[in-house]
C-alpha cells in the first residue's frame, strides 16, 4: 500500500469520486451513476489531505480481509481484485506487483470491458466502471447496486450482467464509452446466484445463472426475459466453461448424498460428497426442469481427495485446468483424455486465467495471499509472486477462516466446512451424521451465519460451547484427525465474525414498514416469540414441534435463529418444507387455528424483513 501512495499524483486520480474526509475512502461518495469530471486539477486542494486519510485507512484496516479474487491476463501483465479493495498490475515477465491501487472498501469481481474500460464490484456498494490510463485506474462512474459477487458480459454487445447474492436478482446494464453504465433491466429470481455464463443456443446468446449454494438455474434472454428454471444435481457450482462449438458447458460442482453416514469407509470411498467437473448439454438445459449432468470427470481418488472445486479454464488441446480450493492446489488435464496433475499453489485458489501468448496459468490464491504463474511447458517450475509486503503473523480469525475452507481437516481431503456450509450459509442438503448421537435420521445442514448468537449448539441443543461443537464435527461429520485446542479456538473466532444475511425484502428494499409492523404483531400475538424470542430470534430451550425422528428417535429440537430466515431454501431440521409458506400454511407451524389470509400476508412479511 504505501508504494502505491508515494508515487505521484496521478497515481490516485480516483480521488474525484470523494470531497471531504467522511467516508471509509476518505470522503463523501458520490451519486450513484454520476461520471466523475475527467480533470484531476479540480482537487488538488484537497490531495494532501486525501492522501493521508488513504493511508490512515489502509493501515487501519490492515488485518481486515485481504486476498485475491479475481484475475485476468493482457500480454504480460497480469490484472487482480483483491477483497480488500485494491487492483493490483503484476508483470508476468518480472514476477512482481508493479502498481496497487484502492479503489473501494472491498470487492468481489473484475470483468475487462475492453482494452481501456473495466469494470469492478463492491459487494456492498456497487459497481466501479474504471478506466486503465498507464500505471493507474481512474473511476469514470459509481453505479448502486448492492451484493453484487459475480460479472459477465454480452460476447455480441455492451451488456453487462451482475449476479447479486442476497437480493436473489440478476441486474443488466448497458455498457456505452461515452455513456458509461445505464440500467437495462432486473431479473428476479427465487434463489441466490453466483455463477453466470453467456452461451449461443444456434439462434441468440442467452444468460445461465446457477444458485451460489444448491445446483438451481435460471436461463434469460439479452432483454431480461427469464425464459426457464430448473436444477442439477450438484451444490457449490464454482466454475462455468461455455463450449459453443460442441453446444455443450463444462461445470464444476460437488455432489452429496444425503443418506449416507459420515462413518469412515462412506467417506473414504467418496459416497459422502465428490467432487468433481461434468459435461451438461445445452438442450438438456433449455429442456426445462432438471438437467442431467452426463460425463463426469472425478477429481479425487480414495486417500487423495480433492475437496471444493472452483473455476475452470480452457486449455489447448481441448485440456482443461480447475482450481481445487479446498487442498491448495490446481488440477490440470492437458488434453481432453488426459490424466489429472496436481500441483500446489497456495490456500483457497479462487481464480484462474489462462494466457494464450505466454502458455501460462495465474492462479489467485486468496487466503495465501499469492499468485502462481504455472507455465504449461515446464510445469516442476512455478513461480510464486507475493501479493502483500510480508505481514504480521495471522490472526485468530485469519487462521480460523483458512481452517474453514480446508478440506484437509476431512478424511484425506474429501470436504471441508464450506462444502456443507457455503461461504458460512449452507448448501441445502440433508447430512446423517452423529451430532443428534445416532445414524438413520438425516438433517437439514443449517446455516452459519449469525450462529455466535443461536446457542446451544446441534439440533438437539446438545452442545453449549461452539468449540466443542466444531470439535466435535471434525471428529464425526468429517472424520478428520482431532483439533487442538489452539484450531477449535481459532474456528470457532472465524465463525464469530458470520453476520446473518439480510431479510429478502431488505435487500431488494421492498420493506412496507407499516406491513412490517403488524406481522411482528400478529409474530407475537400468536406465540412464535415464545421460541423465536428477539433479537436474535431463537430459544436455548428444547421443543416438540410436532416433527419427530420416526417413533423412537428425537422428539425435541432447539429451534433456529429466524434472522435471514428468507435467505433458506428448506425449513424444520429434516428439509420437509420448501418455503416459508409451506411452513404456515401447508404445516400450520405453531398455529392453533390456521391464520386469517391478511394474517398470514403480514406475518410473512415480518419474517422476510429479518
Amino acid at each position: 500500500m504505501l508504494t502505491s501512495l508515494s508515487r505521484t499524483v496521478e497515481d490516485v486520480d480516483y480521488i474525484p469520486a470523494v470531497y471531504n474526509d467522511n467516508s471509509a475512502l476518505g470522503g463523501q461518495e458520490m451519486p450513484a451513476g454520476e461520471r466523475v469530471p475527467m480533470k484531476l486539477a479540480e482537487i488538488v486542494p484537497q490531495l494532501a489531505i486525501v492522501v493521508v486519510s488513504l493511508f490512515a485507512t489502509a493501515t487501519a484496516s490492515a488485518s481486515e480481509s485481504h486476498g485475491p479474487i479475481a484475475v485476468h491476463s493482457r500480454g504480460d501483465l497480469v490484472f487482480l481484485a483483491d477483497r480488500g479493495g485494491e487492483l493490483l498490475t503484476v508483470d508476468a515477465k518480472q514476477k512482481k506487483v508493479m502498481h496497487r491501487q484502492r479503489i473501494a472498501d472491498q470487492l468481489s469481481d473484475l470483468l475487462p470491458l475492453g482494452d481501456q474500460h473495466w469494470l469492478a464490484s463492491d459487494p456492498e456498494t456497487g459497481l466501479v466502471l474504471l478506466e486503465r490510463q498507464p500505471l493507474k485506474w481512474r473511476i469514470a462512474q459509481r453505479q448502486k447496486v448492492p451484493y453484487v459477487v459475480n460479472l459477465g458480459l454480452h460476447p455480441d454487445r455492451q451488456l453487462v450482467s451482475a449476479t447479486c447474492l442476497w437480493s436473489q436478482r440478476v441486474v443488466l446494464f448497458d455498457f456505452d464509452t461515452e455513456t458509461g453504465l445505464s440500467l437495462a433491466n432486473t431479473i428476479d429470481l427465487p434463489f441466490a446466484p453466483r455463477c453466470q455464463c453467456w452461451f449461443n443456443d444456434g439462434q441468440q446468446h442467452l444468460l445461465l445463472v446457477v444458485d451460489s449454494f444448491q445446483g438451481r438455474f435460471a436461463i434469460a434472454n439479452a432483454d431480461g426475459k427469464l425464459l426457464h428454471l430448473g436444477k442439477m444435481n450438484a451444490h457449490n457450482v464454482r466454475g462455468l466453461l461455455v463450449d459453443d462449438e460442441r453446444r455443450q458447458l463444462l461445470v464444476s460442482h460437488q455432489s452429496m448424498n444425503g443418506a449416507a453416514t459420515t462413518e469412515h469407509e462412506s467417506i473414504f470411498w467418496g459416497g459422502v460428497i465428490t467432487s468433481r467437473y461434468s459435461r451438461i448439454t445445452y438442450s438438456d438445459l433449455l429442456d426445462g426442469g432438471d438437467a442431467s449432468l452426463q460425463t463426469v470427470y472425478p477429481l479425487s481418488t480414495p486417500g487423495d481427495a480433492a475437496a471444493d472445486p472452483g473455476p475452470l479454464v480452457a486449455l489447448p488441446k481441448g485440456g482443461v485446468a480447475v482450481a481445487l480450493t479446498g487442498v491448495r492446489q490446481l488440477g490440470l488435464r492437458l488434453s481432453a483424455d488426459g490424466v489429472l496433475l496436481r500441483r500446489n499453489v497456495g490456500f483457497r485458489p479462487q481464480a484462474v486465467a489462462y494466457s494464450k501468448s505466454r502458455d501460462e496459468i495465474y492462479v489467485a490464491s486468496t487466503l495465501s495471499h499469492r499468485l502462481t504463474i504455472v507455465p504449461l511447458a515446464h510445469l516442476e517450475k512455478l513461480h510464486h509472486v507475493r501479493l502483500r509486503p510480508a505481514a504480521d503473523p495471522l490472526t485468530q480469525v485469519e487462521r480460523g477462516e483458512r481452517l474453514f475452507y480446508d478440506g484437509r481437516l476431512s478424511l484425506d481431503g474429501w470436504f471441508s466446512c464450506h462444502s456443507c456450509h457455503t461461504d458460512g450459509h449452507a448448501n441445502g442438503k440433508l447430512n446423517d451424521n452423529m451430532a443428534d448421537g445416532n445414524y438413520g435420521h438425516a438433517k437439514r445442514i443449517p446455516s452459519l451465519l449469525g450462529v455466535a448468537n443461536s446457542a446451544p449448539w446441534a439440533w438437539n441443543g446438545g452442545m453449549h460451547r461452539l468449540t466443542d461443537q466444531v470439535t466435535g464435527s471434525v471428529k464425526t461429520t468429517m472424520r478428520g484427525k482431532p483439533l487442538v485446542k489452539r484450531d477449535a479456538e481459532d474456528l470457532s473466532a472465524f465463525l464469530g465474525t458470520l453476520r446473518p444475511p439480510p431479510g429478502i425484502a431488505v435487500a431488494r428494499q421492498e420493506i412496507v414498514a407499516e406491513d412490517v409492523a403488524q406481522g411482528k404483531a400478529v409474530f407475537s400475538r400468536n406465540g412464535c416469540i415464545d421460541c423465536h424470542a428477539p433479537p436474535f430470534y431463537t430459544s436455548q430451550h428444547l421443543y416438540d414441534v410436532g416433527i419427530h425422528d420416526g417413533d423412537d428417535g428425537t422428539r425435541e429440537f432447539n429451534p433456529p435463529s429466524l434472522l435471514g430466515v428468507s435467505q433458506r431454501s428448506s425449513f424444520f431440521h429434516d428439509g420437509r418444507g420448501a418455503s416459508l409458506d409451506d411452513v404456515l400454511q401447508k404445516f400450520r407451524h405453531g398455529q392453533a387455528e390456521p391464520l386469517a389470509d391478511r394474517e398470514l400476508r403480514l406475518l410473512l412479511a415480518f419474517l422476510r424483513s429479518l
